[in-house]
């Protein structure tokens, strides 16, 4: 029988994510996404005893921000004007 997860790691790591986004100079939302996709590969890929997967891979990643951001591939309609380039960084506007 395995021994309960400790909840003093999980704790230290959110103080680290939180430390790391509070000092961060997060300019654009990708970084975001990339967390938050990080995030959610971990939470799903967790054991029935609480660890960790051993591994993520950049594809299960790609895809996970990939998901995060669809819905935002449609033209932005600002309120009474045409369909504009929604800008979602402080820096120079990067169009695909």
């Amino acid at each position: 029988m395995r021994d309960e997860p400790s909840e003093h790691g999980a704790i230290n790591l959110a103080e680290n994510i939180f430390q790391l986004l509070d000092r961060g100079g997060f300019v654009a939302t990708y970084k975001y996404a990339v967390l938050l996709g990080l995030i959610d590969l971990c939470l799903e890929g967790t054991t029935r005893y609480g660890e960790a997967p051993d591994m993520v891979t950049t594809r299960q990643l790609a895809a996970k921000v990939l998901e995060l951001y669809w819905p935002q591939t449609r033209p932005f309609e600002a309120q009474g004007f045409s369909a504009e380039v929604l800008r979602q960084n402080t820096g120079t506007q990067a169009k695909i």
